[in-house]
């Protein structure tokens, strides 16, 4: 059975939001792969799911590298110091991360606004 892409966007969204950590392992990474996926399967449709898939590749790039030891998360409750590489780090990976919602919600809009959906086009772009 075929999986539809917007499906695998989600599932990707919801483990991305998650952020729960197996051992070493992000369950973020998998969910990464799952928005690579959806969104390959739609960048024909609209150019704006091709940016989704850029970011999504590069978070799962920043993924392996934060599996690996690199730094990519701010300490909002704790007095931890953070080195000026580590906030270059974070603040890349924050960009990446809005480059990838910014393709998805546009492209959902675009595909929504070509089908005549008029309350899926406002609710994409209020996203």
């Amino acid at each position: 059975m075929k999986n539809s892409p917007y499906s695998l966007i989600a599932w990707g969204v919801a483990l991305d939001l998650l952020n729960i950590h197996v051992g070493n392992i992000e369950l973020a990474l998998i969910g990464y792969l799952l928005m690579m996926r959806g969104t390959y399967r739609l960048g024909v449709s609209q150019r704006y799911y091709l940016i989704a898939l850029a970011g999504s590749s590069l978070q799962v790039i920043l993924a392996c590298a934060a599996m690996v030891g690199l730094r990519m998360d701010f300490p909002v409750l704790g007095n931890e110091d953070v080195t000026v590489p580590e906030l270059i780090c974070i603040s890349v990976a924050i960009t990446v991360r809005m480059v990838t919602m910014f393709g998805l919600c546009s492209g959902i809009q675009a595909d929504a606004k070509k089908k005549g959906s008029d309350s899926l086009v406002h609710s994409a772009r209020s996203t």
